[in-house]
């Protein structure tokens, strides 16, 4: 079941819709709505009050399911508050330049962008007429938190960190195998969802205990039990830690690109994001060492 949560926030409070449609695995699970941009103004400490900028943001729109996307060398730095909103800030004092900070795991990038005329309104994403960098070809691919901060003249005046903007997901090509990845673990990540039990088998050339249908249980991100679902077959499930919890399903997926496999088959449920189907050939030259998983079903505890 395909579901999107779309979220309006306006001036005068907050709208919230839904929607449904389409088919896919299913999943009695249903995504949190976890808050959508806090876009709740915040004027940081001055040691000069009357000169704060204090920005009054706005956005309006919908939740998105997923962080921002963006193509590394290809688009701009973005400057969209999410996937889907619109809006933009006022300030007490005409801003000239705003600063785009994207900060990752193993490198960043500071994008200023000079406003040809000052002005005490900014929307975003910033207007094509305003030239920002291009995202830096030698970023990784990954996730990115952003700081977005204005600034008054050469910034020796009144700086305000602009509040609302998510993490962006950085990518080289957008349906490659660790694009897929990285928006599924931003929708599982959306979804709120920490206490689950979901029904898989692990797929490989073992034994029959090993391949038997298994039931485990997640309470607050915690794996608290794992049995076996399969009639006939009892006592402990043989390397249960195989299974652990979607983060862990999510790094037997990184693991196998790490290790350069020489093919990956991976699904991912179309709005929680949790790996629906996983299976690893690690060696193109070596017979009955492929192996991987199936979440035959998920639901909340």
């Amino acid at each position: 079941m395909k579901s999107a949560l779309y979220l309006a926030i306006s001036m005068a409070g907050i709208l919230i819709l839904a929607a449904c449609n389409g088919e896919e695995p299913t999943s009695s699970l249903t995504p949190t709505a976890t808050p959508g941009p806090t876009l709740t103004p915040t004027a940081p400490p001055s040691p000069t009050p009357d000169l704060a900028l204090d920005p009054q943001c706005f956005a309006t729109e919908a939740y998105s399911l997923e962080h921002l996307v963006a193509v590394i060398g290809q688009d701009t730095v973005p400057t969209a508050f999410d996937a889907v909103n619109r809006g933009g800030c006022q300030f007490r004092f005409p801003i000239t330049q705003i600063t785009v900070e994207l900060s990752g795991e193993e490198a960043n990038q500071t994008a200023v962008i000079p406003l040809a005329i000052p002005t005490n309104e900014i929307e975003f994403p910033l207007p094509s007429t305003l030239t920002a960098p291009l995202i830096d070809p030698a970023l990784p691919a990954g996730r990115y938190e952003r700081t977005v901060i204005a600034a008054t003249g050469d910034r020796s005046g009144p700086t305000a960190v602009i509040p609302g903007f998510e993490p962006v997901i950085l990518v080289g090509e957008p349906e490659s195998l660790v694009a897929k990845l990285l928006r599924a673990q931003s929708r599982w990540e959306r979804s709120g969802i920490t206490s689950y039990t979901y029904r898989a088998a692990w797929n490989c050339f073992c034994v029959r205990e090993y391949i038997a249908q298994v039931d485990v249980q997640v309470v607050n991100g915690q794996v608290t039990k794992t049995a076996f679902a399969e009639p006939g077959f009892t006592g402990d499930v043989p390397d249960p830690q195989r299974f652990g919890t979607v983060a862990n399903l999510f790094s037997f997926i990184e693991d196998a690109i790490a290790r350069n496999a020489f093919h990956i088959n991976a699904r991912f449920h179309p709005d929680l994001g949790y790996p629906t189907e996983t299976f690893v050939d690690y060696d193109e030259l070596l017979a009955d060492e492929e192996q991987g998983f199936t979440v035959l079903t998920m639901a909340a505890n």
